[in-house]
């Protein structure tokens, strides 16, 4: 305020406190850097260099510090920061490609990083903390730590040749198909 206002006496009035206090603090700080700050005679002349330096460098300071609570509070609200997003190929052929599109136009300080795993090598990297979430196929052997939120829905389909001898039944279990040569 007093490099502002170039006055003591009306400096402290914006600071709301009286003049004597904040003219023993400007003393005080001058005193513990080792430089004088402000050019007085009767009244305040202007800042010396080192004064003019100093200003611009709290205030860079200043701005910093608020940076750093917007950014801060950002991160608490996941506004910014980075989603480590694991996804088995073929969820990208139902609604994942429309979720993530959804994710980056709402939050788009948000890095995504996606990265194609394997059910299983997802499970490991959750638990290493190397993926923050992941699109799984189930079941989930050995998972009983990972917790499991329904996301899409695959339908397979079995393809026969017409003269197949399983082809005219509606319902089949994958051990009779066991001995079958499979196209995937």
């Amino acid at each position: 305020m007093v490099a502002e206002e170039l006055h003591f006496h009306r400096a402290a009035a914006r600071l709301n406190m009286s003049q004597p206090p904040l003219t023993h603090a400007i003393r005080k700080l001058e005193d513990e850097l080792g430089v004088i700050l402000i050019k007085r005679d009767k009244r305040v002349l202007g800042l010396t260099d080192a004064g003019r330096t100093f200003l611009e460098q709290a205030r860079e300071t200043l701005r910093q510090a608020e940076q750093a609570v917007t950014a801060t509070r950002d991160v608490a609200a996941g506004r910014t920061g980075v989603v480590r997003l694991g996804y088995v190929g073929s969820a990208l052929y139902g609604r994942l490609p429309t979720v993530i599109r959804q994710f980056r136009s709402t939050y788009p300080k948000v890095r995504l990083e996606l990265r194609e795993a394997t059910t299983a090598a997802q499970i490991a990297a959750l638990r290493d903390g190397e993926l923050d979430a992941g699109v799984l196929i189930p079941p989930l052997t050995n998972a009983q730590d990972i917790a499991v939120t329904p996301f899409d829905h695959d339908r397979l389909c079995l393809a026969l040749p017409r003269d197949h001898p399983l082809s005219r039944r509606s319902d089949l279990a994958l051990t009779e198909l066991a001995d079958e040569p499979f196209v995937l």
